[in-house]
């Protein structure tokens, strides 16, 4: 995924090697740049570098016509600012469509 409308937001940066920060999170992208890679690079290695290494490529970390392809749209664009990683607004996993807003409005009364 390089197109600079996907990516995502995660609270903190945490080191790549971190279970919370699979070597494909965001937040590992964000450690990337730190650690000297152009934004390019951080996302390409977040997504189809890491496809590659798990000997998925063309199914995963790309976004081509029949590959699985969970997405993030954030606002901004992080090929110029890896930080615009940490503002998410929509994410489609598996196909539906979750928006920032409608994540953080509160759940409706509960029927018991």
């Amino acid at each position: 995924m390089s197109s600079g409308a996907e990516a995502a937001s995660w609270p903190a940066p945490t080191p790549p090697s971190s279970p919370s920060a699979p070597p494909s999170s965001p937040r590992s992208s964000l450690n990337y740049v730190w650690g000297g890679l152009t934004e390019v690079e951080a996302l390409r290695t977040a997504t189809s570098v890491a496809a590659s290494a798990l000997a998925m490529d063309g199914e995963i970390g790309t976004l081509t016509g029949g590959a699985l392809a969970d997405m993030l749209i954030v606002e901004g664009n992080p090929l110029d600012d890896i930080s615009d990683l940490r503002r998410a607004r929509i994410v489609i996993k598996d196909g539906e469509v979750f928006r920032l807003e409608d994540l953080l409005e509160p759940p409706g009364a509960l029927v018991p």
